[in-house]
Parts: structure tokens; C-alpha cells; sequence
């Protein structure tokens, strides 16, 4: 009797519903955490030959092992990678699959959310020397008492932090908001390295938490139906997991900014904070500034035309421009992705443009597979990131485009038949 009563006290957190496809959930979840872990640890084939996280010789032993292989085997480093990413993608499509079919408690949600967390929480910014960056434009207010936005990482040759850093010939590229952000995170690092990358990390995690949870509220409130596949579309997303977790940028901090502005929009129905948040985000690195206007657009024109799916989908297009631009100007990085996918997470009922998503996020995520492979920026590697991104981004365009002419047909013709 004890026993039934505990299976069924943890079928009952699981699902309202207990059935087989909760355990294949269950399943599918451990795998995904499991696949999280070995990510984790295949972050440090990438670690800077530069840094020493520890001296410890158990854990010197194994980075030996793991720099071999990142570093003097990169074939096999480029196929673990590209398995990792698929398993990783496969299980994401299957979990917001099973998603639809099953009750899960949010709590359980949220605990899984917090264990991803956890396992990313101790890997190494594989991909990306952006947070290195981020530390040292806080570093050159903190310890040197410089403006940043007058100085650059070059100006400082004797500081041994350099030695992680790209980038070192550009000033702060960023808005002041997100130098608020960072600059007390960098004082509690009391000028450690280790410390202070470990506290960054941490600060992510919270953005990154904050993001899931401002996505669940949303959906709760104008759509609580989706609230559950909404949160696990971005929460389990492996391109998000990639750049807010592993390699994190401030994309994430600006969509969190974003989404507490649609919080208060359309839940706590706060103007002054709508307004002050939205500028925080823009406030961050500018390119949500073009959603103000749409936000002002609302306040004014007192009309049921902006609706909440409304207002999420022309933001949506706007930030679509954005990126566009930042990949003229520059190209197609996985982290400019980011904030798109957290305002599609907010309209999750289009289930063709959530598939589609999750796929390209995987092609997105493939671009580093071409450096990983060579080790280092020649032509074949800029060729090969080319096409990985746009020739399956142009086929998800077509089947975007021909579902919803089709979808749009079948709702005229319905209506038709109806009206006559």
C-alpha cells in the first residue's frame, strides 16, 4: 500500500493524468538532461589554452584529455558536437510534442528548468569569448576607474585578463544599462577571474530563469491554455541553452527587459513601467528600441486593433528587421536569435512557425560546426556557415509561406460555406 501511495504521490507531480506518454516523457527529459550534462563537459575541449581554472591535478588530468580532443583531434570534436546538437534537438521536438498531449504540474516544469540551470551552470563559455568581454568592460570602470566607452582592453596590455579576450581594439559597444548590470556583479568578484566568471555565469542563469518565468506568467494571464508548451518552447530550446547558459550573451538580458515590459503591459496593466522597462531593454544594446513606438501606438490609439498577439507579432517583424541589418552588417551570430524565439514563445498556438523555429534554431546552432572542424575563420568555413544558415532557412520560408496561404484558404472557404 506505501508504495502505491509514493508511485502514485510522483505520477501525480508528473501528470494530472498518469499514462503512458508521462513516462515517455519522463523519459525523454532525463535524456535531455543527461545530453545537457555531456554538453557541459564537452564545453571544456574549448577552454582557452591560455587559462587554468584549478591547478587541482584530477582536474588537470581530465581538461589534458578534454583540450586533445577540442584542440588536436577536430574532427571528432565537430561530430561530437553536431551529435550532441541533434540529440539535443530531437529530444526538444519530442518533449513539445508530448507536451500537448500531457498535464505536467508547473512546478515540475519549473524544477526541470532549474536543474538545466544547474548542469549549464558549470560549463565553460565553449563558443564565444563575449563574456570575457563583458567582464573586462565592467573591469576598466571598476579597477582602472576608466570611462569604458573612452578606453578599450588594448589600453591595458599588463592586465592577464586580455589574454581571454577578441576584440580588444573595440571600445564599449553597448548601451549604459547593461554596464549597470555587470559593474556590481564585477565588484563582488573582488578582481579574481575565476570568481568573477563563475558570478557572471550565475548571473545569466537568474536572466535566464527570469525569462522562463515572465513567459509562464504571460501565458497564464492571456493565454493559459499554451502557458506549459510556451515556457518549455523556449526554456528547452538547445540554441537558448547554448547562448543564455553555455556561451551567454546580453541578448537574454534584453529580452528579459522586453518581457517584463509585456508583463506589465498586458498583466499588471502599469503604462509608466511598460515604458520604463522597454527603454531598460533598449537601454541594453538599442535594437528593441524599435518596438517603442508600437508600444506608444497602444496607449494612444485606444482601439481593439492591438491585441496581444497583435502587438507580439509586429514586434516580432520589427526585431526580424533588426536582424536582419545586424546580419547584413555583420552576419548571422546564434545569439542575435535569441529574442526573436522568446516573443514566438508568446504566441505558441502557430504550431507550424514553433516547429520551423526549433529546426532553424538547430541549423543556427550548426554554424559553429564548420569552425570547430577547422579551428580556425578561412573562406570554406565562412562558405560553409553561408550555407548551413540560408539554404534551410529559404526551405522553412517556403513551407512557412505555403502553410499559411493554405491555412488561409481553408479558414475563407469556411467562412464562405458558413456565410452562404
Amino acid at each position: 500500500m506505501i508504495m502505491e501511495y509514493k508511485k502514485d504521490e510522483i505520477m501525480s507531480k508528473i501528470s494530472y493524468q498518469p499514462s503512458f506518454l508521462n513516462w515517455i516523457f519522463l523519459i525523454t527529459v532525463s535524456s535531455f538532461l543527461i545530453i545537457s550534462a555531456f554538453y557541459t563537459l564537452y564545453s571544456y575541449s574549448q577552454i582557452d589554452l591560455n587559462l587554468t581554472l584549478s591547478s587541482n591535478s584530477v582536474y588537470q588530468y581530465y581538461q589534458n584529455i578534454l583540450i586533445a580532443v577540442g584542440y588536436f583531434n577536430r574532427p571528432l570534436s565537430a561530430v561530437i558536437f553536431v551529435v550532441i546538437s541533434i540529440l539535443l534537438t530531437t529530444l526538444y521536438l519530442l518533449i513539445q510534442a508530448l507536451v500537448r498531449s500531457i498535464s505536467i504540474n508547473p512546478k515540475v516544469l519549473f524544477g526541470l528548468i532549474l536543474l538545466i540551470s544547474l548542469i549549464l551552470l558549470f560549463s565553460y563559455t565553449a563558443f564565444s569569448h563575449d563574456q570575457f568581454n563583458y567582464m573586462f568592460d565592467a573591469r576598466i570602470l571598476v579597477t582602472y576607474g576608466k570611462n569604458p566607452y573612452q578606453f578599450k582592453a588594448g589600453d591595458f596590455p599588463q592586465d592577464l585578463w586580455v589574454r581571454f579576450m577578441h576584440w580588444t581594439h573595440r571600445t564599449y559597444p553597448y548601451g549604459p544599462v547593461w554596464l549597470s548590470v555587470t559593474v556590481p556583479v564585477t565588484l563582488l568578484g573582488f578582481g579574481k577571474f575565476v570568481p568573477t566568471l563563475f558570478l557572471y555565469k550565475i548571473m545569466f542563469i537568474c536572466f535566464y530563469l527570469g525569462n522562463c518565468y515572465l513567459i509562464y506568467k504571460i501565458l497564464e494571464h492571456v493565454k493559459p491554455k499554451y502557458k506549459i508548451e510556451g515556457t518549455i518552447f523556449y526554456a528547452f530550446n538547445p540554441l537558448v541553452i547554448t547562448e543564455s547558459l553555455m556561451s551567454p550573451h546580453n541578448e537574454s538580458i534584453m529580452l528579459f527587459f522586453l518581457l517584463a515590459s509585456f508583463y506589465f503591459m498586458f498583466v499588471r496593466k502599469n503604462t509608466w513601467l511598460t515604458y520604463l522597462l522597454i527603454v531598460l531593454s533598449a537601454g541594453i544594446k538599442f535594437v528593441t528600441g524599435i518596438i517603442i513606438p508600437v508600444f506608444i501606438a497602444k496607449q494612444v490609439i485606444k482601439k481593439p486593433f492591438f491585441t496581444f498577439n497583435r502587438v507580439t507579432i509586429i514586434s516580432s517583424l520589427l526585431m526580424i528587421i533588426t536582424l536582419v541589418v545586424e546580419i547584413i552588417y555583420r552576419e548571422p551570430y546564434p545569439w542575435y536569435f535569441i529574442p526573436i524565439l522568446g516573443l514566438f514563445a508568446l504566441i505558441p498556438e502557430y504550431v507550424t512557425l514553433r516547429w520551423i523555429s526549433g529546426l532553424m534554431s538547430f541549423f543556427v546552432l550548426m554554424q559553429y560546426a564548420p569552425y570547430l572542424y577547422y579551428g580556425d575563420y578561412l573562406p570554406i568555413v565562412s562558405q560553409l556557415k553561408t550555407a548551413i544558415f540560408y539554404i534551410p532557412l529559404c526551405i522553412f520560408a517556403l513551407i512557412f509561406g505555403f502553410t499559411t496561404i493554405m491555412s488561409y484558404h481553408r479558414n475563407h472557404q469556411i467562412n464562405t460555406f458558413k456565410s452562404g
